[in-house]
């Protein structure tokens, strides 16, 4: 069986790929190589998160860009859509941010590929400036297969960057989320920000307040 480029990359090169916005621009570039009409592309992961349900990447292909919107959680989500409605902003707490942003960036019909068996399993979707032949269908649902291990594995990766803490009856008392810069943001029950820790190339860690305040340091070198 012969592979297209972009099947070939999946299987021989994506797992350097260090990031869910880097992985979708690169599918999204190699597919409009390999002569599908693209014209953008959108990536949902479900992230374990005391207010933050979703992230979904926004790649645009005639530019390249890729921006990123976040689904919030829960009652969190109606009062932030609420609250941005009452000031005439615009709110990215939709269950289908990515969806709705492709059928705003091109006439075609969005072609949305379920990544794993779970129910929240990663989500691929695409939109040309028409809507897809079955050929062309056909190829962004095997993009989507064998993108499906590398995408569990940045899955996971998401996992391992949130933790959630319990007192001794079991009762959920607290989380905390680290981001790529290695800031740790610790939350109460209610997911309100309660500090963050920040670590420098020293080893010293720095420890602010809900309101930024500089509350302490510690050392972590021996």
């Amino acid at each position: 069986m012969q592979l297209s480029s972009t099947l070939s990359w999946l299987v021989d090169a994506a797992s350097e790929t260090p990031s869910a916005d880097r992985l979708l621009a690169e599918i999204g570039t190699r597919l409009l190589a390999d002569g599908l009409p693209l014209a953008g592309g959108a990536l949902t992961m479900a992230v374990p998160h005391p207010l933050i349900a979703r992230r979904t990447w926004l790649w645009r292909a005639d530019s390249g860009e890729v921006i990123e919107a976040l689904g919030f959680a829960g009652g969190f989500a109606g009062g932030l859509a609420a609250a941005l409605s009452a000031t005439g902003g615009a709110s990215s707490a939709s269950d289908d941010a990515g969806r709705n942003w492709l059928t705003k960036l091109a006439a075609g019909t969005v072609h949305e590929d379920s990544v794993g068996l779970s129910q929240d399993a990663p989500l691929l979707g695409w939109i040309g400036p028409r809507p897809f032949t079955q050929p062309e269908a056909d190829a962004l649902r095997q993009a989507a297969r064998f993108a499906a291990a590398l995408l569990a594995v940045l899955a996971a990766e998401a996992s391992a960057q949130s933790r959630a803490f319990y007192d001794s009856s079991g009762r959920r008392i607290g989380s905390a989320s680290t981001d790529s810069q290695g800031t740790v943001t610790n939350h109460d029950a209610r997911g309100k920000v309660i500090s963050r820790e920040s670590t420098s190339g020293t080893g010293t860690n720095t420890v602010y307040d809900a309101s930024g305040r500089n509350v302490g340091r510690f050392g972590t070198n021996r």
